[in-house]
């Protein structure tokens, strides 16, 4: 599967890129998804519960505000990360890291 995977990855198709990031995406995939070209797939690599501190903190300082944004918002990124999202320029950053 994992091959399967690394395969569409490297495949210029972003519908493509964009459907391997789901809840059991592999981690070794999300790093390279979340280095992607596309803002939507970064920020769909953000929203992943798989992300880890790493790729979340990677996302974090995007120059994207929308994937800023969606770090923001997931349940897994940790106090330091949010604490580097609470200064951001953007307002809708700051306001996504309060989580109802």
């Amino acid at each position: 599967m994992v091959k399967i995977l690394k395969q569409s990855i490297s495949n210029e198709d972003y519908e493509t890129r964009l459907r391997v990031v789901n809840e059991d995406t592999d981690k070794e995939i999300l790093s390279q998804l979340a280095k992607d070209e596309d803002w939507y797939v970064r920020a769909a690599v953000a929203k992943n519960k798989n992300a880890n501190k790493e790729i979340l903190e990677q996302l974090a300082r995007d120059e994207r505000r929308d994937v800023r944004e969606a770090v923001a918002r997931n349940k897994n990124t940790v106090k330091e990360i949010l604490e580097l999202l609470s200064v951001d320029e953007n307002y809708e950053v700051r306001k996504a890291i309060i989580r109802i």
